[in-house]
């Protein structure tokens, strides 16, 4: 029974190695590297005095995927990236 314990510790273990948890991932991000982030504001600001339309709806293509796939799904956060490219009209 003690082995069958062991061998599903050292499973889990394995699995945490290749599934970090958020808390373990930051803090090997700031033993590794700096990391730079920038809000969602500082990019459309940027992006509105910089950028020309092509541009801009590449980034935003982009900005949409990592909003979804970081969970960020509120309204405000797509008006935002919307509000882009109308600027930049």
């Amino acid at each position: 029974m003690k082995s069958k314990y062991q061998a599903d510790i050292d499973e889990l273990k394995q699995r945490l190695e290749r599934n970090p948890t958020k808390e373990q991932m930051t803090a090997n991000k700031s033993e590794v590297m700096d990391e730079l982030t920038l809000t969602l504001n500082e990019m459309t600001t940027f992006m509105k005095n910089r950028f020309t339309k092509s541009g801009a709806d590449e980034v935003c293509d982009m900005l949409y995927r990592k909003a979804i796939e970081h969970g960020c799904t509120s309204e405000e956060t797509f008006k935002t990236i919307d509000s882009i490219v109308t600027n930049i009209l």
